[in-house]
């Protein structure tokens, strides 16, 4: 077998998602693909160590889905007590919103009725980042759920 045949193979297992992603921007600058269905949108605080989250609805967000050619508006979500948790300035979420954003940024699509929804499309995810000036970038498809700290493997 040729290299670029496993290489292929290896990306068709991280597809065993049925094409649902979540981007997860790091209080570091870097970034985190990680295969989610928002259909259980329940689960998604878990990703950064929260009870709730709030949404960052901005402009840069919807001239970036403008320019991709999307339907629904991009949002990101951070921990809505970030700030009396004392989290990290998020570098990313500071350029694109005018106030302070802390703690890791959850970013998935949303439609005109607010409901938030995964991205169908690994290359788009891998746009939205590189317009939000995102240069490191890892992918992550086991959701197995660490109880050492509350968060699924994606942040261990």
């Amino acid at each position: 077998m040729e290299e670029n045949q496993i290489e292929d193979e290896e990306y068709e297992g991280a597809n065993s998602w049925d094409d649902k992603y979540v981007a997860i921007v790091k209080t570091d600058g870097t970034a985190e693909i990680v295969g989610f269905d928002v259909e259980y949108f329940d689960e998604l605080p878990d990703y950064v160590a929260a009870n709730r989250l709030d949404a960052v609805r901005v402009m840069p967000l919807c001239d970036i889905a403008e320019q991709l050619g999307l339907d629904e508006h991009i949002t990101g979500w951070v921990d809505d007590n970030g700030l009396l948790k004392g989290l990290d300035e998020n570098p990313v979420g500071c350029r694109i919103y005018p106030g302070r954003i802390v703690g890791d940024m959850i970013l998935t699509l949303e439609d005109s009725n607010y409901k938030p929804k995964s991205f169908n499309d690994l290359d788009v995810v891998y746009d939205v980042l590189e317009k939000l000036g995102v240069t490191e970038i890892e992918e992550n498809f086991d959701d197995e759920y660490d109880e050492e700290d509350g968060r699924f493997d994606a942040w261990s």
